[in-house]
């Protein structure tokens, strides 16, 4: 029996090793340490299809500047090719500090609050950016 169970246990490690799902346990796990709340298969309205789709990794922290409550959050789906690697090419030179906030992706609604957050000490000194 307990042979059985070692080569069913080797199956589904091999198995697994070959999905994304020990790649979306990481960035989970990275992001709870980074102080996020995490939601990890998070599922969503597809308004397009009508259909239930998962989202790999919802990731959300919200942080009080002064008087406004901010909420940044990461919608991430998680591809891996173990075959093909990525490279990412860095710089050693930073981006300006407003820049690091305005060059961030976000709604229409919150376009004109991002410019002016932009500008504020504080939030350019949170480690999110």
């Amino acid at each position: 029996m307990s042979e059985n169970f070692s080569t069913m246990e080797l199956k589904i490690h091999e198995w697994l090793a070959l999905q994304g799902y020990p790649l979306e346990m990481y960035i989970s796990k990275s992001f709870t340490r980074a102080g996020f709340r995490v939601i990890p298969s998070n599922y969503f309205h597809d308004t397009e299809s009508g259909d239930s789709r998962e989202l790999d990794v919802w990731a959300t922290i919200q942080e009080s500047v002064g008087e406004v409550l901010f909420r940044i959050s990461f919608a991430i789906e998680c591809k891996s090719t173990p075959g093909k690697p990525w490279v990412l090419f860095t710089s050693r030179h930073r981006m300006a500090d407003p820049a690091r906030i305005a060059q961030r992706g976000c709604s229409r609604i919150a376009r004109k609050l991002q410019d002016v957050m932009a500008h504020n000490k504080d939030i350019q000194e949170l480690s999110i950016f």
